[in-house]
């Protein structure tokens, strides 16, 4: 026997101290086997690098942890290249010989990180399956805290906090200290781990959310308890990484929640104000991130870094931050990221008076936002990064306003204005043609190679696997672009429902008579800015009304219109004037003025401003567009000249508060002034019959109330009578797909809810949807005027028509008439006209 191989036996068997040989009685050794060795013949085998190979080998037949825990490693190691396939392979290997060993909390790990695995990678649909079928088959504690994890960690993902806190809440009280237990102490790390995440951005994400112009909600827990639970997570991090166990277990796994703990550690530091701890926090978690090749952890602890530096005095740490965010963020082509290392850097300059260098990152910054419809989703930043696309244009326009560029910043403004639309038609089908809709199926499947692509990048490290996903990333980027060029060569319109657009000053211009004035306004964090102009001019005026107290304009106006408190209502519309209009109005050129509102003022009834003692809809006639893009459309739009209409009216919604009282009375005044009326009231009122009978009419009108669910816009609508398979409603998602060449839509029953939609996405959406369809004129209502005097506007509105009068004119000679008569801007000011005059 050699020596060597004697001493290492001497050496186990205790016999050998400090390279001495203990004098001992005799003995025999047997001949020492080498562990058996069972040959791998699974699919991927030959692929697994030689260090996981070499260990799988000498464990395959050995019970226990080591086999699992290893191949949950090997696991990690084809996620790491982008192979999902085959990670999950490894992982639905290791839950086999769990069931095999009737190990159920290992089994329920390994599902586990096979569910997280997945929705890493996008695909949602098999996580949420995995997840459900977890929670139908763990009832009962501990197992039952594995499936209240993996719901807690999807809504962390989604932005949903406070669910997030309570599924892993329940997960921790499922969940207690097991020591024994390997698999019950990682759950338990990664669910305080979560739940401090979750109670951190519950708390703190209203705090950078101001940063861009959006308000916070109230805090959910303490600060020990937000503290609490990610030092918790820290500590079982270092206790799994020094146990036995751990050591069979990829490094990653330990660096990842240590990088996170500390991510959010800084985060909440600097939000209470410890900017010096946030700073050391935050350094390490980028420093430890950089180093294990997280690159999401590592972006998110850079934006926070350079967000951070913002505030005060670490601003030189900060713009390094934001210069190397802009640098992994374009590495890893992350939209939302790249967008916002531009925006962090534009501030930057900013504050440092370089405004043309801001502009120049702000530019970028939209380029990046126009390149697609669809983008990756910044888990749970994302409502920031939505809130972030918005600013940039906002930024813009105030950059490009105060250096004198008045066509480039409306241009900016109206690409915000858009911006609205084509985030909430993402992935949407919106082709009425066959072949409209087989490029908007094209267009569909580029944007989600897009978005898997981006997702891959961010957690892939391997450096050869990235560089393969990079080049096939630019490559359908670039295939993306050549085909929205094609879609806009089929069809201009359904490419600007699409894709980010602006309209410069002077293509308007054109496209006025010298009758008409246009006043586009657009609202800020700081301020708001209205250009006014003509077919021989043009003009840009700031007004000093941040968008808060533009708001709380708009809603007090409301609020004593529909109070009808005379003394109110004439004390905010001359305050609306004045605020308004009054800056703006010498620029006036003509008799008609047309309005581009922005946020709240999509709810201001322009009519009932005050003007020279009386209301501006005495002095001039008016109409509305939702961006200046419109103006082309409708007004090329030759559309018909007639009066025949189809009413629908008093739906059987089976809801007697959703009944509008006089919606019979409304169309049967229509049909007694005009006789080439159809009306569909009661159970004929269906969305069939809007499809089946509207041709042939050139008004549609709708005395059926309109709905509208501010966190579910597309599905805002019209309420008409169920049946034949259909719900009733008549939801702005359809409204888009349909085509109609009309005249007008008449929408006497609309009820929006200024207060829960400040932006006004509901009302405009609406008004969009049908522009969108080839009507040219829409006359809806700000807010739901249910009585006869509206009946009697009705009527008188159908009067003018019937004489060919144009729609904008039509309208004013109605209001003129209530107002002549005495009657309140409640009956008349609510209706307005929206597109062609």
């Amino acid at each position: 026997m050699p020596f060597r191989t004697f001493l290492t036996i001497l050496i186990s068997l205790g016999l050998v101290v400090s390279g001495c040989v203990k004098a001992v009685a005799p003995i025999l050794v047997a001949p020492v086997a080498p562990p058996p060795q069972v040959e791998l013949k699974g699919p991927y085998d030959s692929e697994i690098p030689a260090e996981y190979l070499n260990r799988l080998r000498d464990v395959a037949a050995a019970s226990g942890e080591a086999l699992p825990l290893t191949l949950f490693a090997v696991a990690d190691h084809f996620a790491s290249r982008g192979e999902v396939d085959k990670a999950i392979h490894f992982l639905d290997r290791a839950a086999e010989r769990f069931v095999r060993e009737k190990n159920r909390s290992g089994e329920a790990a390994a599902r586990s990180r096979k569910v997280l695995l997945l929705s890493d990678f996008g695909r949602e649909t098999e996580a949420l399956r995995l997840i459900r079928a977890a929670g139908e088959r763990w009832t009962k504690p501990p197992l039952r805290a594995f499936p209240e994890y993996l719901e807690g960690h999807r809504a962390l993902l989604q932005g949903n906090f406070p669910l997030a806190i309570s599924h892993l809440t329940r997960s921790l009280q499922d969940n207690p200290e097991f020591s024994e237990d390997l698999y019950l102490r990682m759950l338990r790390r990664d669910t305080e781990l979560g739940a401090g995440i979750s109670f951190v951005l519950a708390d703190r994400l209203p705090g950078l959310l101001k940063i861009y112009g959006a308000g916070g909600a109230p805090e959910t827990g303490t600060d020990a308890e937000r503290k609490s639970h990610l030092r918790k997570a820290l500590v079982l991090t270092q206790e799994l990484r020094l146990s036995k166990s751990g050591q069979l277990l990829a490094s990653t796994d330990f660096e990842l929640a240590e990088a996170e703990g500390l991510t959010f550690l800084g985060l909440d530091a600097w939000m209470r104000g410890d900017k010096a701890e946030a700073l050391r926090q935050l350094g390490a978690a980028v420093e430890l991130s950089r180093m294990a090749g997280f690159q999401a952890t590592e972006i998110r602890g850079l934006m926070l870094l350079g967000e951070l530096g913002l505030q005060g005095e670490y601003a030189t740490e900060g713009r390094g931050a934001a210069e190397l965010l802009r640098e992994r963020a374009d590495l890893f082509l992350t939209a939302p990221y790249r967008v916002w290392a531009r925006l962090l850097l534009a501030r930057y300059e900013r504050g440092d008076k370089r405004n043309l260098e801001a502009i120049r990152f702000l530019n970028e910054a939209a380029g990046i936002i126009e390149a697609q419809r669809f983008s990756l989703k910044a888990d749970m930043f994302d409502e920031i990064c939505r809130r972030q696309r918005r600013a940039v244009y906002e930024s813009l326009v105030e950059l490009l306003a105060g250096e004198g560029m008045v066509g480039e910043a409306m241009i900016a403004a109206e690409k915000a204005k858009t911006l609205m639309t084509v985030d909430l038609l993402a992935a949407e089908d919106l082709g009425r043609g066959s072949a409209e809709k087989e490029l908007l199926k094209q267009e569909a499947g580029l944007g989600k190679e897009i978005r898997d692509l981006q997702r891959y990048l961010l957690r892939v490290s391997d450096r050869n696997a990235s560089g393969i996903l990079r080049d096939r990333l630019k490559q359908a980027e670039e295939t993306y672009r050549i085909l929205l060029g094609r879609i806009g060569a089929e069809d201009g319109n359904l490419l600007s429902l699409i894709a980010v657009r602006g309209v410069d000053p002077v293509s308007i211009q054109r496209l006025l008579d010298d009758n008409t004035t246009i006043f586009d306004y657009f609202s800020t964090a700081d301020g708001l800015y209205v250009w006014a102009i003509h077919r021989e001019q043009v003009h840009l005026v700031r007004i000093d009304l941040p968008r808060g107290e533009l708001r709380t304009l708009v809603f007090s106006f409301l609020a004593a219109i529909q109070d009808k408190n005379k003394r109110r209502t004439e004390t905010f519309s001359q305050k609306a004037y004045d605020l308004l209009l009054k800056p703006v109005i010498p620029f006036v050129s003509g008799e008609r003025i047309g309005f581009i509102p922005d946020d709240a003022l999509i709810y201001l009834p322009f009519a009932a401003m005050s003007y020279r003692g009386r209301f501006l809809a005495e002095g001039f006639p008016l109409f509305h567009l939702p961006d200046a893009g419109f103006l082309e459309r409708v007004l090329g739009d030759t559309g018909t000249a007639g009066a025949r209409v189809l009413a629908f009216g008093n739906p059987n919604l089976e809801n007697k508060a959703l009944d509008l009282r006089n919606a019979t009375l409304v169309v049967e005044r229509i049909r007694k002034r005009i006789g080439s009326t159809t009306v569909l009231l009661g159970e004929q009122a269906t969305k069939a019959q809007v499809e089946d009978r509207s041709s042939g009419y050139d008004i549609l009108h709708f005395a059926v109330r309109g709905q509208f669910f501010p966190d579910d816009i597309l599905n805002s609508g019209l309420l008409l009578t169920s049946g034949a398979g259909q719900d009733g409603r008549l939801t702005i998602r359809e409204i888009f797909g349909l085509r109609f060449q009309k005249r007008a839509v008449v929408l006497s029953g609309c009820d929006p809810m200024p207060k829960n939609d400040p932006e006004g996405k509901g009302p405009t959406s609406l008004q969009r949807a049908f522009l969108a369809t080839g009507i040219p004129s829409v006359v809806s209502t700000l807010w739901l005027v249910d009585d006869r005097a509206a009946a009697h506007l009705l009527d008188l509105f159908y009067r003018q028509l019937d004489k060919k009068e144009p729609i904008a004119d039509a309208l004013r000679a109605a209001q003129l008439r209530l107002i002549r008569e005495g009657y309140p801007p409640y009956v008349w000011a609510a209706f307005a006209l929206t597109g062609k005059y």
